[in-house]
């Protein structure tokens, strides 16, 4: 997928992609196709391997195959829940939507509602990554806001307020992603005293304490 993107071929580059979810869960297409090639690109443009032009056409890429999959979710959700409804009517039996690997997806049930905040450790890529997560926990009942890159660090620390979200998820992908966490980490630990912030640092092989992060609870 990375490769046709590369190219400029997002057309075939979205078929890939595609075609991996008839055989792979939207959870692991994005977790083993798509957050590895937006760490790619990532470590490319950190090394200079890829221009600036090139680096924004491939994260928009991505940004766009992200939302291609997630409607197609949507879609065999939608077909899978009126297949289910044939079958309830006939006296078939029930269960939750799968996942697209087979496997009952869990949800929240009917009646509750959690506010999740999606926040960019800093980059664009963070951004898409936090995407990817907002469309996975939608279906599941959760209702997720994501904050872009354009938002000030002063403006994404008053966001995090606990009256605002009942979860926040700060996303990072290195190769900058430990030293970005950090600095937002602390200001929205020393704003709100006591907030508890999910991190994703997707991709990290790097040990949290020498990354600086070890000292966080």
């Amino acid at each position: 997928v990375y490769q046709r993107l590369m190219a400029g071929d997002d057309e075939e580059a979205t078929e890939l992609a595609s075609q991996s979810l008839e055989t792979m869960s939207l959870e692991q297409v994005y977790d083993e196709v798509l957050v590895p090639a937006l760490a790619q690109a990532q470590l490319d443009r950190h090394r200079q391997k890829l221009d600036e032009g090139r680096h924004a056409l491939v994260l928009q890429g991505i940004r766009e195959i992200t939302e291609t999959l997630a409607e197609q979710q949507r879609d065999e959700d939608s077909a899978e829940a009126t297949a289910q409804t044939v079958r309830d009517a006939k006296g078939g039996t029930s269960g939750s939507p799968p996942s697209g690997n087979g496997k009952p997806r869990r949800t929240l049930p009917a009646d509750t509602t959690i506010d999740v905040l999606c926040l960019p450790a800093k980059s664009e890529a963070d951004e898409i990554a936090g995407l990817m997560l907002a469309r996975l926990l939608e279906p599941r009942g959760y209702r997720v806001t994501m904050s872009g890159t354009s938002a000030l660090t002063s403006e994404m620390v008053e966001l995090a307020s606990p009256a605002n979200a009942a979860a926040v998820v700060l996303s990072a992908l290195p190769p900058k992603a430990a030293l970005s966490v950090r600095y937002v980490l602390k200001r929205i630990t020393a704003r709100h005293a006591g907030r508890g912030v999910i991190v994703g640092l997707w991709k990290n092989t790097r040990d949290l304490t020498k990354a600086g992060l070890g000292d966080f609870p």
